[in-house]
């Protein structure tokens, strides 16, 4: 094996390691945070800190003086790393849920517990063994960047993985051993490459140009424009990241594939022959971001093989046009890793600006189109010659001008008018997302958005009337109707606060209790200035914040006689709460003939056809019921709605068939959701049904 080769084979594998680990572990805690898609940006964080700390180790071995001395370092440091394994679950020794505000802090606390040691070694993989290459005298050592394009494939070929191959064959504590192994091997691999590093290099050929001097190390000034342009594309992808998993579901596909784009775009910067050419990427980058910042208006309306390829063809071009830039700025082989810690600063800064600074900062999401802007503005202007200089210049400054105006205007303008004929009253954004609150102009109607998607709605001048999703039209209004006067709904639990729609349905002697994940949603239907429905419920309503399933588990068997399932981050799906072993325990805390409602509208996932196919083997039952979008939603305040309610063989405490309740039987090749996989890509609407 040539020591090209086992170089590449060993980086490679490292960055493999660190891509399986992020999803593995981030999946892990989805369910106590409720499946919001916040917990992948506050993961990144977490990675692309260790990442920073990686690099950090590399530089500060390669600044050793003796070789043996850092090979023999890091034997030590892997040797250490090695006692710990097998790595951990991210939750392990964690019994309570994070407080509110806490959530970030919870989550690197609980990756730093459980895989932080070995994770730091295998991310300094490749600037470490990139140096140590440079020392071999072998052919690529002169230019070692070279390998970097080859980390960034292991990196992708572990973020494929994942979703097509690790996530579907096994359970996550074989996902942790198998990793554990796997960092073994890298150990192994990486110290063959440092014993190699250490024989002397061979003189090269007669005739051979004399090495240049060494080169001037960077000037601060020269590190912080690198990790400006690291920073760049790192924020891009958080900000395409969280837009599509807030629209469509938070799943480990849709963290990778824009993580696995932004590896591509360093792929192909730091290629020895980039395949795309960097003037082209130049010249796209600005109509791409240009027509990427307008169809922020028109999301929702989207399929979403289109939305999601709108959002990655955006994050393909601006990561070319600006890893491009920075590849092409790259210094001689000893200066190296203080280029690739500058890019890991750069990298970690946008896991902080999207998962600490904007939340802070903005009560909209401002941080994915800014990312955009930042794209276009630090494209590479060098090759963009125009038959003049002149020309060229105006042509530029017109581009930055169009992309400048677009933000300035067109970005807070999008943010506000996301209701027209509307003002805003409330605008909060939590770990959980965005909320907002408006009242038409004429100040008859309140409604509460979360995310891009409506969750409730009130009339001034008829507070009493159940709205939106929950009217007496609807699935869960016709439940509600047939099941009144009788013991059937006596003890209710709704997974899913809203504005507090469904507790106007509640009457004296009943007692029904909402569980609400996000203190925000709580204190917005609590408001009696924006929505009185909790005040003036006429039975007993409490409210229990924390995630469902863990406050249901925690209630005693028989508890509840009617479990109502509307919970959504925006449009996203918390699959947590309709998997097989969900239902068991929903079974459990049931009385034997109490049924669950399932609220299953949505853009994007075909989710009455999973919760079939989910209850059915969990050995229950599913109808299903269609409202049909009203003639005026916005003066009738009638909102198209799909339900679904699952129960046992035994009858149902109502007749469905006369209530227009169909029986749903499963599809022979729909997949149940489990805990431990829910294949949530195959019930996709790629195209709309």
């Amino acid at each position: 094996m040539s020591r090209t080769l086992l170089f590449a084979i060993a980086v490679a594998l490292g960055a493999t390691l660190v891509m399986v680990v992020q999803p593995m572990s981030a999946k892990a805690v989805l369910p106590t945070l409720g499946g919001t898609p916040a917990v992948w940006n506050a993961s990144m964080l977490f990675f692309q800190g260790a990442l920073l700390l990686g690099y950090l180790t590399a530089h500060l071995l390669v600044g050793l003086r003796s070789p043996h001395a850092q090979v023999l370092l890091l034997a030590a440091l892997l040797g250490g790393a090695w006692v710990a394994l097998p790595i951990g679950a991210p939750t392990s020794g964690t019994t309570a849920a994070p407080s509110a505000g806490g959530e970030v802090a919870w989550i690197v606390s609980a990756f730093a517990r459980t895989v932080l040691a070995p994770l730091v070694l295998v991310a300094a993989g490749a600037p470490l063994l990139m140096r140590w290459f440079a020392r071999t005298g072998a052919e690529g050592a002169r230019d070692p960047h070279f390998l970097y394009s080859a980390s960034n494939v292991g990196s992708l070929v572990g973020l494929l993985a994942y979703p097509f191959l690790v996530e579907p064959r096994l359970a996550l504590p074989e996902q942790r051993d198998a990793w554990s192994i796997g960092f073994v091997v890298f150990s192994i691999l990486a110290l063959g490459c440092g014993f190699l590093s250490l024989r002397p290099s061979r003189p090269g050929p007669a005739g051979e140009p004399t090495p240049e001097p060494p080169a001037a190390a960077p000037t601060m000034r020269r590190l912080a424009w690198w990790a400006l342009l690291a920073f760049a594309p790192s924020s891009l992808m958080l900000g395409v990241t969280h837009h599509v998993t807030t629209d469509v579901a938070t799943i480990p596909l849709f963290w990778v594939a824009p993580l696995g784009i932004y590896l591509l775009t360093f792929v192909i910067a730091f290629a020895r022959r980039p395949p795309v050419s960097r003037r082209i990427v130049s010249l796209l980058v600005v109509p791409v971001v240009a027509i990427g910042l307008l169809a922020t208006a028109f999301w929702w309306a989207l399929p979403v093989s289109i939305l999601v390829g709108m959002a990655c063809v955006l994050l393909l071009v601006g990561g070319l046009a600006v890893h491009g830039r920075l590849a092409a700025e790259r210094p001689p082989p000893e200066h190296l890793t203080s280029f690739y810690l500058a890019v890991a600063v750069g990298g970690a800064l946008g896991g902080v600006a999207h998962a600490l600074v904007a939340p802070a900062v903005f009560d909209a999401i401002y941080e994915y189109p800014l990312a955009m802007g930042l794209c276009a503005l630090l494209r590479d202007r060098r090759d963009l010659a125009w038959p003049n200089e002149e020309g060229a210049r105006l042509l530029q400054r017109a581009a930055d001008v169009v992309v400048v105006l677009l933000l300035v205007v067109f970005v807070p303008w999008n943010e506000r008018v996301a209701v027209p004929g509307a003002r805003l009253l409330s605008a909060e954004r939590t770990f959980f997302g965005l909320h907002r609150v408006f009242e038409t102009d004429d100040g008859e109607l309140v409604r509460y958005h979360h995310g891009t998607t409506m969750h409730g709605l009130q009339r001034r001048d008829d507070p009493a009337a159940p709205l939106a999703y929950y009217h007496a039209s609807s699935g869960v209004g016709r439940l509600l109707r047939a099941l009144e006067g009788t013991a059937a709904r006596r003890r209710a639990g709704f997974v899913g606060l809203g504005v507090g729609t469904l507790a106007t349905w509640s009457r004296p002697g009943e007692r029904w209790t909402f569980f609400e994940i996000d203190e925000e949603v709580v204190r917005i239907a609590r408001d009696e200035r924006l929505f009185t429905y909790l005040r003036d419920a006429a039975g007993t309503v409490d409210v229990v914040v924390g995630d469902a399933r863990r406050s249901i588990a925690a209630a005693d068997d028989r508890t509840f006689d009617l479990l109502v399932l509307d919970a959504f981050s925006s449009d996203a799906v918390p699959t947590h709460l309709l998997t097989v072993e969900a239902f068991d325990l929903y079974r459990r805390k049931l009385a034997p003939t109490g049924p669950i409602a399932v609220h299953v509208t949505n853009r994007h996932v075909a989710l009455a056809r999973a919760v079939a196919a989910t209850a059915a083997a969990a050995g229950l039952r599913t109808w299903g019921l269609e409202d049909p979008r009203a003639p005026d939603e916005e003066a009738d305040g009638r909102l198209e709605s799909i339900w679904v309610v699952v129960a046992g063989d035994q009858a149902l405490p109502f007749d469905a068939a006369a209530d227009g309740w169909t029986s749903l039987p499963p599809r022979p090749d729909d997949p149940p959701w489990r805990d431990d996989f829910a294949d949530l890509v195959h019930y996709l609407k790629w195209w709309r049904e």
